[in-house]
């Protein structure tokens, strides 16, 4: 009877300890979607993604904070938009995305090599590493929780108004 009731409470501990290490991932067809649930109130997807955003994916480790996301978008206003943010290096993106371990690595998300071949624009807004290709009009993020202090300090641009008072972006 003891021998039954240990090997209940090993089995619950190691279902415990699974489902607390627990990776989630979410698809939405559009922008209004991540709005229609509130789901950019997590803080898995940046607050910074377009209204014309579609094809939204993302994966997150609820244990560690960390996310691995891609969505598409159609205009040119989001690539305008988000030059005025603290542009990073290849070199330090790849650094973060190996230091992920969970969530692993999706196979949407770009790659290292298409990091460096196709010269996207790489920039850091609030915890996220974002990587825009603007020739597909793709952009990848990623968050990782131990941000380094040099770029958890950059600054948050105010809200970019666009051509007659409309505004592309949620920020």
């Amino acid at each position: 009877m003891i021998n039954k009731i240990i090997t209940l409470l090993i089995l619950l501990c190691f279902n415990f300890l699974y489902a607390c290490n627990e990776d989630v991932s979410s698809d939405f067809q559009s922008y209004d979607d991540l709005v229609k649930i509130k789901y950019l109130e997590n803080g898995w997807i940046p607050t910074i993604i377009p209204i014309d955003a579609k094809n939204i994916k993302e994966i997150h480790n609820l244990d560690l904070n960390s996310t691995f996301g891609k969505f598409e978008f159609s205009s040119h206003l989001f690539v305008d938009s988000i030059l005025i943010l603290q542009r990073i290096s290849s070199r330090t993106i790849k650094e973060n995305i190996a230091r992920i371990n969970r969530p692993s690595r999706p196979d949407w998300f770009i790659s290292d090599s298409k990091i460096d071949q196709i010269n996207p624009v790489k920039v850091i807004y609030e915890d996220f590493y974002i990587i825009v290709d603007t020739t597909l009009r793709k952009a990848y993020f990623l968050k990782y929780f131990k941000l380094s202090n040099e770029f958890a300090t950059a600054k948050k641009p105010t809200l970019t108004t666009l051509s007659k008072g409309s505004s592309l972006l949620r920020l």
